[in-house]
């Protein structure tokens, strides 16, 4: 059962700043420009939270969009093998979206499928996801359709849904977060500030490891946090709640504070068209604009294909694994110079049957969150909703 509790914008940030303190890597949306993208802080002052998504995915906290596997250097006739410089460094991801965080599931599945990567999963070990709810979506979220939701915990370690008056509801989805709520209690509390601050009640900070349980007084001043208005949170309580009394986090009615996506289209419905459109038409009529560049693929949370490179420095040289994309035109051209998927429809087709229906027959998963990344970032305006709701609909 997931477990709830408050914590505050003030709090938040001290968290946030602690966690930087602490010796952890902590990743969060960084604005540069127009683009939004995850980099390290070392406090709130750096983090952008006034976006929709962010312009790349946070997957590469799990899978580097370059990574070492193997050194070596020859010595003679002898070759020694050295470990690779590729360390798991404890990571904190703060401000990821609920979509990315439900594509750490479909990576989970993809790299322990059948052997488990130890690289992945020595990042993935050590990597504890804090993801922000999403108040706001635009014409390219469709979430919904495949599954998930703007206050969806898959994936999540937290998941911080903000309320009113700087205020969040902290849901503590997994033994991660359980553990971070542990280390960390006096940042939390039970009860919601802004309403106790009208009462005069104390505000039972430090119980988010035991909700329910005692109070702990002056807890406010050790985590800095700031109650907002009583006034207002009062009549927010009134209005969302039914009641002037201060609402425990399990009486909140969190699907009122998030946007509203609509469902583009039935999953199940597009399963089953796919099923029977190997062979149709649909590919080389939607793959027309394609230019095969892959920027769809480089934004995905969920796309996990890469290539083998070696590179070599006279006697010394290392493995590295890089991000592929099925996409581009020699991903699986054979040394003999025959491709099999000669054709960008071709190349299509197994994006979508890949994310669709090929990983739903053998993982269980949608290999699609539904983040809408790629049809922001396609030059050619390929807006993926509108192809599956195409593909759904076809008779």
């Amino acid at each position: 059962m997931i477990k709830r509790a408050f914590i505050t914008e003030s709090s938040l940030a001290g968290l946030i700043g602690q966690l930087a303190e602490s010796g952890r890597r902590v990743l969060g949306p960084v604005r540069s420009g127009n683009r939004v993208m995850f980099k390290e802080v070392c406090s709130m002052e750096e983090v952008d939270i006034d976006h929709i998504v962010t312009t790349v995915s946070p997957k590469e906290a799990l899978l580097p969009r370059c990574e070492e596997i193997v050194r070596w250097k020859n010595q003679g006739k002898e070759t020694l093998m050295a470990d690779e410089n590729n360390p798991a460094v404890p990571t904190v991801v703060y401000g990821l979206r609920p979509c990315d965080a439900r594509s750490v599931e479909a990576l989970h599945a993809v790299y322990t499928w059948d052997t488990d990567d130890g690289f992945f999963l020595s990042k993935y070990d050590t990597t504890t996801f804090i993801t922000l709810s999403c108040r706001h979506c635009d014409e390219h979220c469709f979430c919904v359709a495949t599954g998930g939701g703007p206050g969806d915990t898959a994936g999540s370690d937290l998941l911080l849904t903000a309320l009113e008056d700087g205020l969040y509801l902290v849901e503590i989805v997994s033994e991660k977060g359980q553990a971070l709520a542990n280390e960390y209690d006096s940042f939390f509390t039970m009860a919601h500030p802004g309403v106790m601050a009208g009462s005069g009640a104390e505000s039972g900070h430090g119980a988010a490891a035991n909700p329910g349980g005692a109070t702990q007084s002056g807890a406010t001043a050790q985590s800095g946090a700031e109650a907002p208005s009583g006034t207002t949170a009062q009549s927010d309580a009134e209005a969302r709640h039914g009641t002037t009394a201060a609402p425990s986090p399990d009486q909140i009615d969190k699907e009122s504070y998030l946007a509203d996506v609509e469902k583009h289209f039935d999953l199940d419905t597009l399963r089953e068209r796919l099923e029977k459109a190997f062979d149709g038409p649909v590919w080389e009529e939607q793959s027309l604009r394609c230019l095969g560049c892959g920027a769809c693929a480089f934004v995905c949370p969920t796309c996990s294909c890469f290539d083998i490179q070696d590179e070599t420095y006279g006697t010394t040289g290392q493995r590295l694994r890089c991000w592929d994309t099925c996409g581009l035109g020699q991903f699986t051209i054979h040394t003999s110079g025959h491709n099999p998927r000669e054709t960008q429809a071709q190349r299509w087709r197994q994006r979508i049957m890949h994310k669709f229906s090929y990983g739903y027959n053998r993982l269980n998963i949608t290999g699609c969150v539904g983040c809408g990344r790629c049809s922001r970032a396609c030059p050619a305006d390929m807006n993926l909703a509108e192809h599956l709701i195409d593909i759904a609909g076809a008779k």
